[in-house]
């Protein structure tokens, strides 16, 4: 009988013994790992093992009711978007004969709840409770961006931690550090410099593509403008630092998914300037679903700010990041297929990007495992992405620019093309048919009214000087230097000013466009002493320096009124300015009532050379 009830008793203990002793083992084996070991040499620990975490789905269990055989081990916790309250505990143990100064860091900026208890021999030593995103920076217990607690340790003393988190509309992830507080202090401030320094300069950039517009007004810089404030905005919100500094919405979790909208809605415009206007054959139906894409977009960023962000709403603005930017992708292929050099430039500048936000989706599917490097990625790249897009806009406003300007010099150039060919055929005009004219009138008249011939030999003076002012032979024969000479002459033989003349330096010469031009402004200027300067002298220099041509006309006549940086006023003066630019040179004006001194500076090498 004995022996029965013996065998039935090991057989029941050996069917039962694993239902009892399992979870006994458990327990003994996840308290032996969760103990976190503090030496000298401590200086960070993910808790990699030795973390533990509870899911309290009454909303309601304090650090007293907890049961740590409810506990299980985790490594990195994401507690995704059950809006629940969640535990994590672990252990350690300083191991030296010193005290120990930790921090404990959550890596977490937007929880609506978080508490933080240290337990000694079962007894509360050390608590912060109802901590949350909405307190102040400058009112927590360490002042930082994410959550961060003391954890002071005695001489071997054995400690339990337990973090309380929870948050309703959003993702709660709480990975934990332990820190030697030295070596949190110097974590904190590289981290912050590092987060900090790509949305101060997308801000900076911002700026400057504001002062780009008030120079060259053109949309593309608004749009540029917006899209680096918005990526600013989502940086500075998911790093925290809008958390305690902006005001709502931008200081609320859905912040970042303001500034994420806000951003792509810009680029989608920047986007359709800078690439689809350009292209030599538009493809309107791109242009169109761009424009129902900057809708939808727009749609969800007003939802945003109306609406609470709810636990999904992350992940659709994760997915509409996603679409948006396969959007953009696809058409820029597109464009590169037609042949769009913006479209290759614009893809250099986006790909880092693209990439950084494929890991992100990937990441958020449990495909890949999400790395350090990924980390900074989504802050790095768009700034990338964004530095480039704005060389490449100042590139193509230089190429507007220059191509704007060799179409105005053509205007110019055609235009003094036909005032050439006019004064031509005026002078032509002149010889042949009034010359002939006067001529032969001078034949007719009486042999006794000396007075009438004196006035048509005066006449016919004129009219030849005027002929050979509109088209002066020597210039084409004899070059710009005596063609001045030569004008100079005859303005003293036809005026009370004596001209002087004076040329130095090895003769150069230019271009028949240019020296035509050159010779036109000086005659201006001269006929401009002669008609307005009350002067009684007048010089004409023109010295052939290495690398250009000095003209100076001065005069000591009463001179005229003109403020430094004012443009000349009158309509003689103007010409010579605009020809001087035509030549590519550079024309300066000095009067006072002791006279007036004009200096045109013209390159051997102009645009019409």
């Amino acid at each position: 009988m004995a022996i029965s009830l013996l065998k039935r008793f090991l057989c029941m203990w050996f069917r039962k013994a694993p239902l009892i002793l399992i979870p006994i083992c458990l327990t003994i084996y996840v308290q032996a790992q969760s103990c976190l070991p503090i030496d000298s040499a401590f200086q960070r620990s993910s808790l990699r093992g030795c973390l533990l975490a509870f899911t309290d789905s009454t909303n309601s269990r304090n650090v007293s009711d907890l049961d740590l055989n409810r506990f299980y081990p985790v490594q990195r916790p994401n507690f995704g978007t059950d809006g629940l309250a969640h535990w994590l505990t672990f252990t350690c143990e300083n191991t030296t004969a010193n005290p120990k100064h930790l921090v404990v860091e959550v890596d977490i900026v937007y929880a609506d709840e978080m508490s933080f208890y240290v337990l000694a021999d079962s007894k509360v030593i050390q608590k912060i409770e109802h901590d949350s995103w909405r307190v102040p920076i400058w009112k927590r217990t360490i002042q930082s961006r994410y959550f961060a607690f003391p954890l002071d340790i005695q001489p071997h003393q054995h400690v339990r931690v337990y973090i309380h988190g929870q948050e309703h509309s959003g993702t709660l992830l709480m990975p934990v550090t332990v820190w030697d507080k030295a070596a949190f202090e110097t974590y904190a401030l590289t981290q912050t410099i590092a987060f900090a320094t790509p949305a101060a300069t997308l801000l900076i950039l911002a700026l400057a593509s504001l002062v780009l517009f008030l120079f060259f007004p053109n949309v593309i810089w608004i749009f540029y403008a917006v899209h680096a404030v918005g990526t600013a905005i989502y940086t500075l919100n998911i790093e925290g630092f809008m958390a305690h500094y902006a005001p709502a919405p931008l200081n609320q979790i859905k912040g970042y998914a303001i500034g994420v909208s806000t951003s792509w809605i810009a680029n989608l415009l920047f986007t359709q300037h800078f690439v689809y206007k350009r292209l030599t054959k538009p493809v309107n139906w791109i242009v169109a679903i761009n424009y129902g894409v900057v809708a939808v977009q727009s749609i969800w960023l007003l939802y945003l700010l109306i609406m609470p962000f709810k636990g999904n709403s992350a992940s659709v603005a994760l997915w509409m990041t996603g679409l948006t930017a396969s959007f953009i992708f696809c058409c820029l292929l597109i464009c590169l297929g037609r042949g769009s050099r913006e479209a290759r430039f614009y893809l250099v500048a986006i790909t880092p990007f693209l990439l950084s936000i494929l890991i992100r989706v990937l990441a958020s599917a449990n495909v890949i495992t999400t790395q350090s490097w990924h980390y900074y990625a989504r802050y790095y790249t768009p700034l990338f992405e964004i530095i480039v897009l704005g060389v490449g806009a100042i590139r193509q406003l230089i190429r507007e620019r220059e191509t704007t300007l060799i179409q105005l010099d053509n205007a110019q150039k055609e235009i003094i093309s036909a005032q050439e060919t006019e004064r031509r055929r005026l002078a032509q005009d002149l010889h042949d048919d009034i010359g002939t004219s006067l001529i032969a009138l001078r034949g007719k008249l009486p042999a006794d009214s000396p007075d009438a011939q004196h006035l048509l030999d005066q006449i016919i003076t004129d009219v030849r000087a005027v002929s050979h002012n509109l088209m002066p032979d020597e210039l084409a024969t004899l070059g710009l230097t005596v063609a001045v000479a030569e004008a100079a002459r005859r303005l003293q033989e036809a005026s009370h000013i004596r001209l002087f003349f004076v040329s130095a330096g090895e003769v150069v010469a230019l271009s028949q466009a240019a020296e035509l031009a050159a010779y036109r402004a000086v005659l201006e200027l001269l006929h401009n002493v002669v008609r307005h300067s009350k002067a009684t002298e007048a010089v004409v220099q023109l010295v052939y320096h290495p690398d250009g041509l000095n003209i100076t006309i001065e005069d000591n006549g009463q001179g005229f009124p003109i403020k430094k940086g004012d443009k000349p006023g009158g309509i003689g003066l103007k010409s010579v300015a605009s020809r001087t630019e035509w030549l590519g040179g550079k024309m300066a004006i000095d009067s006072s009532g002791a006279g007036t001194t004009i200096r045109l500076d013209i390159p051997y090498e102009s645009r019409t050379s």
